[in-house]
């Protein structure tokens, strides 16, 4: 995308406004990714939510996150999830 933006001598429409994470949250993108990798794909075709178990779980025993940072995790992820979901829908 930034080589059509280089090409072009504009933003694409998507990236307006868009701010990179600061370097040291990188780790919950990659939660994240890791997660919707594995989520559920309904019957329909759709994907569904990424559930609290599977998020308690990653955050717990995959990332070992202390009790203290567990409801920031949980709450990032869930709205990441929500937007993700959001935007599917639209289509």
């Amino acid at each position: 995308m930034r080589t059509m933006e280089e090409k072009f001598g504009k933003v694409h429409p998507e990236m307006e406004g868009y701010r990179p994470l600061p370097p040291h949250l990188y780790w919950l993108q990659s939660a994240f990714f890791r997660l919707h990798k594995r989520r559920p794909v309904s019957d329909m075709g759709g994907i569904k939510p990424i559930s609290y178990e599977q998020m308690l779980t990653f955050g717990e025993r995959i990332l070992e996150l202390s009790d203290d940072l567990m409801p920031f995790f949980l709450t990032t992820i869930e709205e990441i999830d929500d937007a993700v979901l959001s935007d599917q829908a639209k289509g």
